[in-house]
């Protein structure tokens, strides 16, 4: 019989031939039961994790297959692949069914488990310590696979002790690797130092004393390595300059000075117009002043003028002081005094007008009797004419041997007539009762400006 051709897919077919003879007349038929597939099984991969954005897996990833035949149903079928650090890496599978029919299905995948590198220097460099200008910390990062997405920014490190930082990189995968620098210190800090003055010189920049510069010194991040140690100065001087260097434990340094003026000396005051012990008439003292001098820091306060003693009428005994006086570094000197005399000018042997001589003459004469005394007084105006003038008239009997030995005390001498008087053209008149006992006496007259006109008697 002929051929029968069976071309539909489909169930089981079952296909009959036509009769077959042979010669003999004999004839059968045959059949046969057809189950057609003509259609490949499918493959469908499937990853049991997902792709970045970027198209990277970080981890290792399992391909499994799907296969399907909606026929003759399914012989074989690929078993899951595992797969590694790769790029675009093609993952196939095959399928094979029942009616022989084979296809295959692909994945690519770009795979990378491994953390990228990454490596921190610090700059500037150099053995384990302090440094004193800020550090830099750079990164370098790489990755061999996937390729380095992001790798961290220099760090700028200021002042501190024992710092540390930190940088990540992240590959496209997204793998991480960390790295931390630690035991960072810097110190671009200068230290300070003061310099403090005991005794602090004063509002106008002197001190009077020995002065001990103390250095204060500090240091607020690495610490203070070394300080000055206190200096004394005692050398006198103006604007004498302290210095001191401090030094941090970084080795950062900071000088300062300071000027200092310092004057142990006392100003010196001087009286000038009249010198101690001299005398002056009456009228031709000059007038007294102060002077204050200071070689070193100078006259702050001069001396002032103290006139003392004296007389109304500007005779007697005078003292001149000058006190007060201070330099500009506090110095003070003690008061300065000179004393002088102011006196009534007396003519040539005191006594005018009469038959008295002063002493050291001797006037012989009878007791009891009155004898008279006439004297002048003068000034550089002229004649004094002041009845005050005169403070006493006393008499004191003396030995006759040397007219010095005082016997008994001094009295006030008496007189006959009106007592003391004084004429308008300046002569002092006193006509002196003498004793009635014999003997030998001394008439003093005692002016208000410190002198005195005697006379000496020896009466019998």
């Amino acid at each position: 019989p002929p051929d029968t051709v069976v071309g539909e897919e489909g169930g089981v077919v079952q296909v009959t031939s036509a009769p077959s003879c042979d010669p003999s007349g004999n004839c059968a038929t045959g059949s046969v039961t057809l189950a057609l597939d003509l259609t490949a099984p499918t493959v469908t991969p499937t990853v049991d994790t997902s792709a970045n954005a970027a198209g990277w897996i970080n981890r290792s990833a399992t391909v499994s297959f799907v296969c399907n035949d909606a026929l003759s149903g399914v012989q074989t079928c690929s078993t899951p692949v595992s797969v590694g650090d790769g790029s675009n890496q093609s993952i196939v599978g095959s399928a094979l069914d029942v009616a022989g029919n084979a296809s295959s299905g692909a994945v690519v995948l770009s795979v990378d488990t491994t953390p990228p590198s990454i490596d921190a220097q610090v700059t500037p460099g150099g053995s384990a310590g302090w440094l004193t200008v800020p550090a830099l910390v750079q990164f370098t990062c790489d990755d061999a696979l996937s390729g380095v997405q992001f790798c961290p920014m220099p760090v700028v490190v200021s002042d501190g002790s024992q710092q540390t930082v930190t940088g990540t990189a992240v590959d496209v995968a997204g793998n991480e690797s960390t790295v931390t620098v630690s035991g960072i210190d810097v110190d671009a800090t200068q230290p300070t130092i003061s310099i403090v003055l005991a005794p602090s010189p004063n509002d106008l920049g002197w001190v009077n004393q020995p002065v001990t510069a103390t250095f204060e010194c500090a240091d607020g991040t690495s610490g203070v390595a070394s300080c000055p140690a206190p200096q004394l100065l005692s050398a006198e001087g103006a604007n004498q300059q302290v210095e001191g260097t401090v030094v941090d434990v970084a080795g950062n340094s900071t000088t300062t000075s300071r000027s200092v003026s310092i004057d142990l000396t006392d100003p010196a005051v001087n009286v000038v117009g009249v010198t101690d012990g001299q005398t002056f008439t009456i009228g031709t003292a000059p007038s007294p002043s102060c002077v204050t001098t200071d070689a070193l820091s100078g006259v702050a306060t001069a001396a002032t003028l103290q006139v003392s003693g004296g007389n109304t009428d500007g005779t007697g005994a005078f003292t001149v002081t000058c006190t007060g006086a201070t330099d500009r570094a506090g110095n003070t000197v003690p008061p300065t005094s000179v004393g002088y005399e102011v006196h009534y000018a007396t003519q040539p042997g005191i006594f005018t007008g009469g038959p008295v001589a002063a002493a050291p003459a001797v006037n012989v004469g009878r007791s009891g009797r009155t004898y008279p005394l006439r004297w002048t007084l003068s000034g550089a105006s002229g004649p004094i004419t002041s009845i005050s003038a005169v403070s006493s008239i006393l008499v004191q009997q003396v030995g006759c041997s040397t007219l010095s030995e005082a016997i008994g005390t001094p009295v006030e001498a008496t007189s006959t007539g009106p007592g003391l008087s004084v004429s308008p053209s300046g002569e002092f008149r006193f006509n002196w009762a003498s004793p009635g006992t014999a003997g030998c006496y001394v008439l003093s007259i005692n002016l208000v400006d410190g002198n005195t006109l005697r006379a000496q008697f020896r009466l019998t």
